[in-house]
C-alpha cells in the first residue's frame, strides 16, 4: 500500500470514526476484529472490501473511494454502517486479508436461487 493510499485511508478512518454512532463503531470493532474483512481491490482511486460478522453467511461489498474520501456499502443501513467501519479500522490496523476470488472466500458465501 503507497504512503498516499495510507493516508487517504486515515482521513477516511477518521471520518468514519466521527460519523458512525457509538454502537455502529462498536459492531464495526468487532467485525474487524474477528478476521472477516477481506480485500477484493486495493487501488489507488478505490478499495473493496468483503464484510461478514462472524457466524454469518451473507457478506456485504464495502467501497471506499480514495479520490473524494467517500464510503457505501451493499447493506443498506445507515452511512457510515457497521461494514464500513470494519473496513476502515481492519485496513489501518493491517488486519485484512487478500482474496483472489472477486467474490471473496467461497467457504464464507451463501449460494441463494430462485426457482
Amino acid at each position: 500500500m503507497s504512503h498516499d493510499l495510507k493516508e487517504h485511508l486515515a482521513n477516511i478512518f477518521q471520518t468514519v470514526r466521527e460519523e458512525a454512532a457509538v454502537s455502529v463503531w462498536s459492531r464495526g470493532v468487532e467485525i474487524a476484529r474477528s478476521g472477516t474483512v477481506v480485500a477484493l481491490d486495493i487501488g489507488e482511486d478505490e478499495c473493496t472490501f468483503s464484510v461478514a460478522a462472524e457466524g454469518m453467511v451473507l457478506r456485504q461489498r464495502t467501497v471506499i473511494s480514495i479520490a473524494d474520501e467517500s464510503f457505501g456499502c451493499s447493506c443498506g443501513g445507515p452511512e457510515p454502517c457497521e461494514h464500513v467501519a470494519a473496513a476502515v479500522i481492519a485496513a489501518r490496523n493491517g488486519k485484512v486479508s487478500f482474496s483472489a476470488s472477486p467474490e471473496g472466500p467461497t467457504s464464507a458465501m451463501a449460494h441463494v436461487q430462485y426457482r
